[in-house]
């Protein structure tokens, strides 16, 4: 953004110690590609045997998934809980501490350069971003065009289910992908991060 300073940007000790490690405990799979239902714990070390075209590289691809989608969260998540003071053109000041974005001299800015700044900060724009992301990644690492391509001929949507552990705390990450689109259940797992 044109004429933006960047004045602070760290995270307290507190907010240090307060986040989190994801780790990825199981996949529950129902109506993917040739997988009709799986439940897979996972552990430091876990193998997948079965006849061909059961579904074990479908599920290993998952894993790359659920690793990267958690990259993208993380990286997607730490403006929101991270405190930021930004010195804006003419003296205006844009901060965010504790959830909550104040912009002040609002009136001096472009309209543009607020809803950017806006959005930024938005968990619902995280969420659609996230929704893109997970639909973006299926169709990559599966390489298909659409992500409704994936789900099995017999049914009508499929189910994707990471659980993580966070602490000492199970939370699912819940991917339902339909002919229309996919919708993700990620309420839960935000709030734990």
């Amino acid at each position: 953004m044109r004429g933006i300073e960047l004045v602070e940007k760290t995270l307290p000790d507190e907010k240090k110690k307060n986040i989190a490690t994801p780790i990825l405990t199981s996949i529950y799979v129902k109506n993917f590609g040739p997988i009709h239902e799986a439940n897979i714990p996972l552990r430091n070390f876990t193998i997948l045997m079965g006849p061909n075209n059961s579904g074990k590289s479908f599920l290993a691809s998952l894993c790359i998934i659920a690793a990267k989608l958690i990259y993208k969260l993380a990286y997607r998540l730490i403006p929101l809980i991270m405190p930021v003071r930004i010195e804006y053109e003419k003296g205006t000041i844009i901060e965010h501490r504790d959830g909550k974005l104040l912009i002040k001299h609002k009136d001096m800015m472009e309209e543009k350069v607020i809803k950017e700044i806006e959005s930024e900060y938005s968990i619902n724009d995280v969420k659609k971003e996230i929704k893109l992301d997970v639909d973006e990644l299926l169709c990559d690492v599966f390489t298909v065009k659409s992500s409704s391509q994936l789900i099995n001929w017999a049914a009508g949507k499929s189910e994707i289910t990471f659980t993580f552990r966070i602490e000492d705390e199970e939370i699912p990450l819940k991917i339902l992908i339909a002919k229309d689109g996919i919708h993700i259940e990620i309420d839960a797992f935000l709030e734990k991060i």
